[in-house]
């Protein structure tokens, strides 16, 4: 008897190992910057594929541990990513803080990631993240504010250096250069001088800075290097790289682009609109129908993603009430979407539909024939004529 019992669950192990084999993931990062100096911010950009032949219906990172001191800054993890078919990837952004004084070495983020099936049956898988803490001996660049730009904005950036030295350093020389040419300096070059700083002190570096207006949103280095005179005459180069977000706007236009004739009582196809007029894209979009006065099918949709001057199309079918009467009527559509970061938007926009009295739509109809008939006269004359040549 026990035999048999052993068998059986063995048997069961496989066809659950066997289950499971089928929903796999690939997962990988990359950290930016690579290198990140104590005082500083840094992203660790998740690529997550589903390279099995399940669709994983919900997927989410269930929770992220890192190393101490390291802080974790992001709240992503929280929230779901969606859902991801075979052969598809989904990205997410984690950011997280260095305090000051971090020793320099090599610090482990591990996030769990959990992919659900629509069955409720969900796996879990790990990845380990590496993030690379270099200390400068002396000078260091404590931090720089702000960390968040805007496409086409002119700002002032501020670098905060810190002398961790018991001696003053002298004829420091900052520079920084943004190889993506998205952040160019203003009214100045990209260099800035200071006299000294004293030991165990620190001082603060401000820049006038313009962001390009066709910069594309996202995580951008800025390569910063820094000369500098010790006590002994002697010059030190500190390199270092930050990480700033450049974000834009989101600007959705939804109209209705076509319709059907629709009478009380009956039921006719909408195709309503969704352009996205801002300068950056919307992720996971999902869309909801709000209205009371319309039955609309179906009433919950879900677009993913739309790109920066582009647009996507719904087609619906709506039925009216029989007790209507004819005229415009607003159809409130809901979105809810995400930018490239994590953050959340929601926002409501309204379309017309437009309900026709039987009357008016016998009148349609008769343009329509009118249409057709004054066509195929045209036709039929210019064939006439081609003949009689």
């Amino acid at each position: 008897m026990n035999n048999k019992i052993l068998i059986i669950s063995v048997f069961m192990l496989l066809l659950s190992s066997l289950s499971l084999a089928t929903q796999t993931l690939q997962i990988s990062s990359a950290t930016t910057p690579s290198t990140v100096a104590p005082g500083n911010d840094g992203y660790i950009t998740l690529t997550i594929t589903n390279v099995g032949t399940t669709y994983v219906d919900t997927l989410k990172i269930k929770s992220i541990k890192i190393d101490s001191p390291i802080i974790l800054k992001s709240t992503l993890y929280q929230d779901s990513l969606g859902s991801l078919g075979p052969t598809k990837a989904t990205s997410a952004t984690i950011r997280f803080g260095v305090p000051v004084g971090t020793q320099t070495g090599f610090y482990t983020m591990e996030l769990l990631v959990e992919a659900c099936e629509a069955s409720g049956s969900c796996s879990n898988f790990v990845h380990n993240s590496v993030v690379t803490v270099q200390s400068t001996s002396d000078l260091e660049i404590v931090s720089v504010e702000p960390t968040e730009l805007t496409a086409g904005e002119t700002a002032n950036l501020e670098f905060t250096l810190m002398n961790h030295g018991d001696s003053a350093l002298s004829n420091a020389v900052l520079s920084w250069a943004d190889n993506k040419g998205n952040i160019l300096p203003l009214g100045s070059d990209n260099r800035k001088f200071v006299s000294s700083i004293a030991g165990n002190d620190k001082v603060n570096v401000p820049v006038s800075i313009v962001v390009n207006p066709d910069a594309t949103p996202g995580i951008y280095l800025l390569d910063v290097d820094i000369k500098y005179d010790d006590k002994t005459g002697n010059e030190n180069i500190v390199s270092s790289s930050v990480g700033l977000m450049i974000t834009g706007d989101f600007n959705f236009i939804a109209t209705t682009e076509s319709q059907d004739i629709i009478t009380p009582g009956t039921t006719g196809n909408v195709n309503i609109k969704i352009a996205n007029a801002g300068s950056q894209n919307a992720e996971l979009m999902i869309i909801k129908i709000l209205n009371s006065e319309l039955e609309v099918m179906p009433s919950l949709m879900y677009v993913g993603k739309v790109k920066s001057d582009d647009y996507d199309t719904e087609k619906l079918s709506i039925k009216a009430g029989s007790a209507m009467s004819p005229g415009k009527y607003k159809m409130i559509i809901a979105m809810e979407y995400k930018d490239i970061f994590g953050n959340s938007y929601n926002e409501t926009k309204a379309v017309d539909v437009l309900i026709s009295s039987p009357e008016e739509a016998g009148k349609k109809g008769d343009n329509t024939w009118v249409f057709i008939i004054l066509i195929l006269i045209v036709v039929g004359y210019f064939v006439y004529r081609k003949r009689k040549k």
